[in-house]
């Protein structure tokens, strides 16, 4: 080790001291570098953690507000599948009753007047009350329907022939 010259001149002590009070400065300075360094990085590390916590924080809204909405499509997927379930559930025990009655109404001669018509899908029958001018519109109205396509049987109640004019009928037919 080169030490000035005035140092050459103390003693072999003090040289000892000079060059342990070097070593301490040295420490010292060393020490203070590193203790300087993790203040940086202690720095660095809770400027990054703030960074993390706001990221963590938003990530974590944004997973659970996807999941969320996710939820939510799910829910209006399953509610949207019942609504066709019930739909086509509906549509498969409809009838087209329209052209039917169309067509059953259309065959009725003059002088009938309608007061009920009903359909029994399940029954398969067919069901016309209503009023007839006179005996012979109630016959012809009996002929008329049996010769309707639609219809497979026709059957009127003897019991409502006993009068001549303004009969109250009830004709129950079966449906094809």
């Amino acid at each position: 080790m080169m030490f000035p010259i005035r140092i050459n001149v103390l003693s072999d002590s003090k040289k000892a001291h000079l060059k342990r009070l070097a070593l301490f400065t040295y420490l010292k300075s060393a020490c203070a570098l590193v203790f300087s360094l993790i203040a940086v990085l202690a720095a660095v590390l809770l400027v990054a953690e703030n960074f993390f916590i706001d990221y963590r924080a938003s990530l974590t809204y944004g997973v659970l507000s996807g999941r969320r909405s996710y939820l939510i499509d799910t829910q209006r997927i399953v509610a949207t599948n019942r609504q066709i379930k019930k739909i086509e559930q509906t549509q498969s025990t409809f009838t087209l009753w329209s052209p039917r009655v169309h067509d059953i109404l259309a065959a009725l001669p003059p002088g009938i007047e309608v007061s009920s018509v009903i359909f029994d899908s399940e029954a398969h029958t067919f069901s016309l009350a209503g009023t007839a001018i006179s005996r012979e519109v109630l016959g012809e109205c009996e002929t008329a329907m049996k010769a309707l396509p639609v219809l497979e049987s026709v059957h009127i109640p003897l019991g409502e022939l006993t009068r001549k004019e303004d009969i109250p009928f009830t004709i129950q037919a079966t449906l094809k």
